[in-house]
């Protein structure tokens, strides 16, 4: 018994040693006795880079790890919506008028005319874009916004329906999500029609899910002012949670 004794002793200091001197693949073997059996069991391990000093009898290892996030956006603020100049709504419905003034602002200003003064500019991103409405070249500089993409979506989405927000205008490209941020493309640069002069809004049809508005745009020319014409639109709206617009036309 006094040689397994000093044998157990022995290893014990030579594991001391090695880990104090080196930072390697080392070799455990723990001696198990009793008074007829020897048992060696044996495994490979990394030994942990630590000093000498930091050994002790009992030791219990925690491992922080930090869970790197991207940047953090602010939410979108849209502008306020001002009423539409010379349109006349034929209809007494709160509701409907403030989603249809909603869209034209979304459709025209925020998207067919969007400029670089649209939002603070937060730099520049190079990057490509395909495969929609608006083709770009390979490389195309978008604007960074420092807001959430997400929200810019929420926005959209509760003036238009799903199917309209991501299969039509998102199509567009004018703007990309990049690592969570809003980033848009400024285009800048649609003309209106000079010749609009009006445009009168009325309920076609009305059911509990859907509602039918026809908008009769008149136009004068601009160098005959006895040369008129009208041209009309409808629009449909889908109770989703609230009424959606389900399409735009444009009409100036």
């Amino acid at each position: 018994m006094k040689s397994k004794s000093i044998t157990i002793f022995y290893l014990s200091a030579i594991l001391m040693l090695s880990s104090c001197s080196n930072n390697n693949d080392v070799v455990i073997t723990e001696a198990i006795s009793n008074d007829n059996i020897i048992e060696s069991a044996t495994e490979i391990y990394t030994e942990p880079n630590i000093e000498c000093s930091d050994i002790n009898t009992t030791t219990t290892t925690s491992l922080d790890i930090a869970v790197v996030t991207n940047e953090s956006f602010i939410d979108y603020v849209p502008n306020i919506v001002e009423p539409l100049e010379n349109c006349h709504y034929l209809f007494d419905n709160d509701e409907l008028i403030n989603k249809m003034d909603s869209a034209s602002y979304i459709y025209y200003t925020l998207f067919l005319n969007v400029s670089p003064n649209s939002f603070e500019n937060k730099g520049t991103i190079i990057t490509s874009v395909s495969n929609g409405e608006w083709e770009f070249e390979s490389q195309s500089e978008f604007i960074k916004t420092g807001i959430s993409y997400d929200s810019f979506v929420d926005y959209l989405l509760d003036t238009f329906t799903e199917d309209y927000v991501f299969n039509t205008l998102l199509q567009r490209n004018t703007y990309i999500e990049v690592s969570g941020e809003l980033c848009y493309y400024p285009y800048g640069d649609y003309i209106y029609n000079n010749c609009f002069d009006s445009i009168s809004f009325d309920i076609i049809e009305q059911t509990n899910d859907l509602v039918t508005i026809k908008g009769i745009a008149k136009y004068v020319d601009i160098d005959d002012s006895n040369v008129t014409w009208e041209n009309e639109f409808t629009y449909s709206l889908y109770y989703t949670n609230g009424w959606k617009l389900n399409n735009f036309n444009e009409w100036k």
